[in-house]
């Protein structure tokens, strides 16, 4: 079954428990994809960080500068 991949890079929170991956350990997952499973494959790069808007980030902060999630 035809099918493709979109990978999106985790943009990183302050206080965080996770951090984003190294590019060229996501462009080399990506090359694997293609390469040994035959997927197309697209890497989404971050945009927006610096007003935590970036891609996939659900997170505003308040006045106190803690993170705020929203639903």
């Amino acid at each position: 079954m035809p099918c493709k991949i979109n990978i999106i890079e985790y943009n990183p929170i302050d206080d965080g428990e996770f951090e984003q991956a190294d590019p060229k350990k996501v462009d080399a997952f990506a090359k694997f994809l293609e390469e040994k499973c035959n997927l197309i494959v697209h890497v989404r790069r971050s945009r927006g960080k610096d007003i935590d808007a970036a891609c996939g980030q659900l997170a505003n902060k308040n006045k106190a500068g803690n993170v705020v999630f929203k639903n």
